[in-house]
């Protein structure tokens, strides 16, 4: 019996050892030209520079606690993706002297580099093929995941094949749940198909990773099935409160989730601010932050709805300064947004649509504001989409914009009326539809 132990003992050892051992990563790279030539390998998305050697090979290494898909690039010439794995070698043969480059790896662990681009193929490009009903989404889920969990029997090695399983496993069930942002997006009520109702009851958020994987999620949509009546802090703490499954992970959540809030000044009115104030100590917050949450409370209300706007200067792509306060007489929906925003991005086309009806409306103003630093990058961005509507950019990134208008977090909507007053400074999205259109014609 006590050799047993022992024996478990050292596999348990040997197992904790073959984690944070360092990941290698080596090669050569013909007609490099010096720009940033980078590598992601671990879950918070850090970047580490790779340094060429004078005769083009190059050699880093460094450890990481888990198997991690990451990738290794050369801005704008090219990049290849890897599942990187704790005490594994990586060889990998670039060639910038054709284009587009060529990037060739090489190594033992091949099939777990194959098995990745299936796995992205399947999770981050099939999910945008949407059947019309749930049990159609959920069956379509099921069938790829008992697929993936079939394929995943090929990686050979032990940890990147756990973690494929794992994922395999919690994103065919969260892209399942995503039904419910395909319901928004056709107008429909998130709580309209009984079949998603089950699946979403359904949920064990009792268990660790369902929850961290689910519970954010899930809150989005509970907090959207909420009267609109009621303003989006107080209803999307409402959730929390409904749908977390201990008074541990509710607390948590909610002081994160108020501490954006606050941060942003998401808030409307005096009796919204109490309401929450209460919430943030009631969920374990100190002293100290809770007066700083109460002075953030009294700029939110600098920017309540019936306010005068603050005014600012941005520049058209020709470099003429306009001022907000020359659009007034029209009511005015602003966009800020930056190219680098995958959010901001996602939202231009159902910006576009709503600029499309109001396009000869001379009594409303649909206008985008970029924060991008980067004019080039901006300039090239409505170069390629051929935007019809007012394009501006704000000066310094929109700093002094976002300090005015107490936000950190893009992209941002607001709604202004013929006065120059403010109607909302958190206005819906674009892609609320109707939403957003109720409220512009509410401001006529």
């Amino acid at each position: 019996m006590r050799k047993t132990i022992a024996f478990s003992a050292l596999l348990l050892l040997l197992a904790s050892c073959s984690s944070n051992k360092p990941v290698v990563i080596k090669g050569t790279i013909k007609g490099y030209d010096g720009k940033p030539f980078l590598v992601s390998l671990t879950k918070d998305y850090e970047m580490d520079t790779l340094q060429v050697k004078d005769d083009s090979t190059f050699y880093f290494e460094k450890r990481i606690d888990e198997p991690w898909p990451g990738f290794i690039c050369v801005q704008t010439e090219g990049s290849k993706s890897a599942i990187f794995i704790p005490g594994e070698e990586y060889t990998f043969d670039i060639d910038m002297t054709v284009k587009p480059s060529e990037w060739v790896y090489s190594g033992r662990n091949q099939d777990a580099m194959d098995y990745l681009d299936y796995y992205k193929e399947v999770f981050l490009q099939r999910r945008y093929e949407i059947p019309e009903t749930f049990k159609e989404y959920q069956a379509y889920w099921e069938s790829t995941r008992d697929e993936a969990l079939e394929k995943v029997k090929t990686v050979k090695n032990r940890q990147a094949r756990e973690y494929f399983t794992d994922n395999v496993i919690r994103n065919s069930q969260y892209f399942a749940f995503n039904y419910a942002f395909q319901m928004r997006k056709r107008g429909l009520p998130l709580d309209s198909d009984p079949d998603f109702n089950e699946y979403f009851n359904s949920i064990d958020l009792q268990n660790e990773k369902t929850c961290k994987a689910m519970l954010s999620s899930m809150l989005n949509v509970k907090a959207d099935i909420y009267s609109d009546t009621i303003p989006y802090p107080l209803r999307y703490v409402e959730a929390i409160y409904e749908l977390a499954p201990n008074r541990q992970v509710r607390d948590s959540v909610t002081s994160r989730y108020l501490e954006s809030v606050f941060r942003d000044c998401r808030i409307s009115s005096r009796e919204e601010a109490d309401i929450l104030l209460a919430k943030a100590a009631e969920s374990g917050v100190d002293e100290a932050t809770l007066l700083k949450y109460s002075e953030r409370v009294e700029k939110a209300l600098e920017l309540a709805p019936g306010c005068e706007s603050i005014d600012f200067e941005v520049e058209d792509p020709s470099g003429r300064i306009v001022k907000l306060s020359d659009l007034r007489g029209k009511v005015v929906y602003v966009d800020f947004w930056a190219t680098w925003c995958l959010p901001c991005c996602m939202e231009i086309p159902h910006m576009e649509k709503l600029a499309e009806k109001y396009k000869g409306d001379r009594r409303v103003a649909c206008i985008s504001i970029s924060l991008d630093d980067n004019v080039e990058d901006w300039k090239e961005k409505l170069g390629e989409d051929k935007p019809f509507w007012p394009q501006y950019r704000a000066a310094d990134g929109g700093k002094a914009i976002q300090k005015a208008y107490c936000f950190g977090s893009i992209p941002r909507f607001m709604l202004f009326d013929k006065e120059g007053k403010i109607v909302t400074v958190d206005a819906p999205r674009p892609s609320t539809g109707d939403k957003i259109i109720e409220l512009i014609e509410s401001a006529l």
